[in-house]
Parts: C-alpha cells; sequence; structure tokens
C-alpha cells in the first residue's frame, strides 16, 4: 500500500515501520499526526517461574536494543519527529 502511494495513487493507512523507507526519503508524507494508544506495546510473554532463565533475558534485551536503535520506546516513536 505505501508503494502504492509512492506511486501517486492514493492513500493508505499502514504501520509506520512498514511505510519507514518512503516516509524517510519522503516519498509519501503523513496527513495525520501519529497516533500512540497508550495501551498497545510490544510484550514478551513466557511461563511464570521463580527466575527468568539467562537466554529469555538476553532475548528481551537484545529486543529493547534493537528498538532503541531505530527510536523506537515506549514513550516515542521515530515517525513522531516528521
Amino acid at each position: 500500500m505505501a508503494e502504492l502511494c509512492a506511486d501517486g495513487l492514493g492513500i493508505t493507512q499502514v504501520p509506520h515501520f512498514i511505510a519507514r523507507n518512503w516516509l524517510r526519503s519522503k516519498q509519501i508524507v503523513p496527513i495525520q499526526a501519529v497516533y500512540t494508544p497508550s495501551d498497545l506495546g510490544i510484550f514478551a510473554i513466557y511461563p511464570r517461574r521463580k527466575y527468568l532463565p539467562l537466554r529469555v533475558r538476553l532475548f528481551i534485551e537484545h529486543i529493547q536494543s534493537c528498538l532503541e536503535r531505530m527510536d523506537e520506546t515506549p514513550q516515542r516513536t521515530w515517525a513522531q519527529s516528521l
């Protein structure tokens, strides 16, 4: 859908992470402010245990690091700077 918009064929509603390259290159432009519902997010779900296994903790830390490198935090998304 974002590619069709970049070709001038209309408007669409897609997640900003899908349209990232088109938005950054200004091939498409947002027509509404970024909306981030406070009750949505990314969650790691795992069985309740006395302790969190090292591999699970390391995986969660890796995902957090990747998201931070993309300018994503629970309070802010990179798309808000457009």
